[in-house]
């Protein structure tokens, strides 16, 4: 069943438009003009494949999560959120929370459920509640705008993480527990990298334990206090092609003297402890094994989380955590401060067409689509009558209201 049946729509109008969209999109996504929405939920492990994610205006188009947005419109662009303060002041203020919320994750949902900002962004194995997300706003709205409909080929996404230093990436969809999700988590509440390595070395991960993960973590905790701006511009480059790769590895860990002495012997500690399936246990294989990890650092991952709230639950709840860090300019200025390579947007990731970061890919990251502002009442009807509206999607008490109020609203006598 191939995307010649019924044409690609370039704009969504209807609920139809937004299913004959995603069955389009399906197989441009998975490289397989054979696979549709139907023959997915049998072949291809749906959920764990496709996911979406609605915008309702134009603003939130940016794949970013909230707290790597601009705060707000009054501030200078440059300012952020200070990521790990918020998180810990977040524990502190929620200390109830502490008996059901172990993980660093697991406050991170926490957060996001009750808006704060986070590293996590929000996706759904449903068409049609990314499709609600999109048109939501035009609810009590006597003018709407445009929104959008993405999709996500998730486990594409997940084959980045080929530098995972427990077990080389299948692309399968992370859970909490994977060192992926883990180590993103903990860079979220760690003031640096370094931090976050000593700390996920400490903690339980899962795999074999055999492989040496903890020794390979304790000695890149080490290895993060020495990076510096120079190391981790290189790392935060866009690699087009080969050429481009080699010429920041080469720039990557370039020492004189007695710091050159220092980073041969952390290459040498790394070496001897690097994954068992990398079989050139060099100072140079090392290196350019860091480097590739680093890169790899600053994606965001697909993780499918315990949905352990009645929301998770009614949207069909999915999630990418992003990885690398924005220091605070304080931080970045003290002396002896460890860096850390920023995050990377979804967008950016595919222009990183380099083979030394990833040689098998084949297929797009992300097909995206507009909503018409005049069909977005039309839709929220058509959903209405689907099952898919607020009181469903948001099923908590003090949620209710906006679903009653657009249901039970009828002329009067004066």
């Amino acid at each position: 069943m191939s995307c010649t049946r019924p044409t690609k729509p370039s704009i969504i109008a209807s609920v139809q438009d937004a299913v004959t969209w995603g069955n389009c999109v399906v197989p441009q996504l998975l490289g397989d003009e054979n696979i549709s929405l139907d023959t997915m939920i049998t072949q291809e492990q749906a959920p764990l494949r496709i996911w979406f994610r609605g915008h309702g205006i134009k603003k939130n188009w940016e794949l970013r999560p909230s707290i790597f947005r601009k705060p707000n419109s009054d501030v200078p662009a440059n300012f952020k959120f200070n990521e790990s303060s918020m998180c810990w002041h977040f524990k502190l203020l929620s200390h109830r929370y502490r008996d059901t919320h172990k993980t660093a994750f697991e406050w991170l949902t926490l957060m996001q459920h009750y808006g704060v900002p986070t590293r996590l962004l929000d996706w759904t194995d449903n068409l049609l509640i990314a499709l609600y997300f999109a048109v939501e706003d035009a609810q009590f709205n006597s003018i709407a705008k445009k929104g959008e409909l993405i999709a996500l080929n998730a486990r594409e996404l997940n084959h980045w993480q080929e530098a995972e230093p427990i077990r080389p990436s299948t692309g399968h969809i992370q859970v909490p527990e994977n060192l992926n999700v883990i180590l993103r988590s903990e860079l979220a509440f760690q003031p640096h990298l370094s931090a976050a390595f000593l700390q996920v070395a400490q903690s339980p991960i899962d795999g074999a334990s055999h492989f040496g993960q903890h020794e390979l973590l304790y000695a890149l905790s080490d290895l993060a206090f020495i990076l510096t701006e120079d190391d981790i511009k290189a790392v935060e480059q866009i690699f087009p092609d080969d050429n481009a790769f080699k010429q920041c590895l080469e720039k990557f860990l370039i020492r004189d003297d007695d710091e050159g002495r220092r980073v041969d012997k952390l290459l040498e500690r790394i070496s001897q402890v690097l994954p068992p399936w990398i079989k050139n246990r060099t100072h140079e294989s090392a290196k350019e094994w860091i480097f590739r990890f680093l890169v790899s650092l600053r994606y965001p991952v697909a993780v499918f989380p315990y949905r352990n709230n009645g929301r998770l639950i009614a949207q069909s709840g999915m999630f990418t955590i992003s990885g690398g860090k924005y220091l605070p300019v304080p931080d970045k200025r003290r002396a002896g401060s460890c860096q850390a390579p920023k995050p990377m947007d979804l967008e950016e990731i595919e222009k990183q067409t380099s083979n030394y970061l990833y040689p098998f890919r084949r297929v797009r990251l992300i097909e995206r689509i507009p909503i018409k502002a005049t069909a977005k009442k039309h839709i929220l009807n058509q959903l209405l009558t689907l099952g898919i509206h607020g009181g469903n999607i948001y099923p908590e008490v003090d949620k209710q209201a906006s679903y009653l109020k657009s249901i039970w609203m009828t002329a009067s006598e004066p």
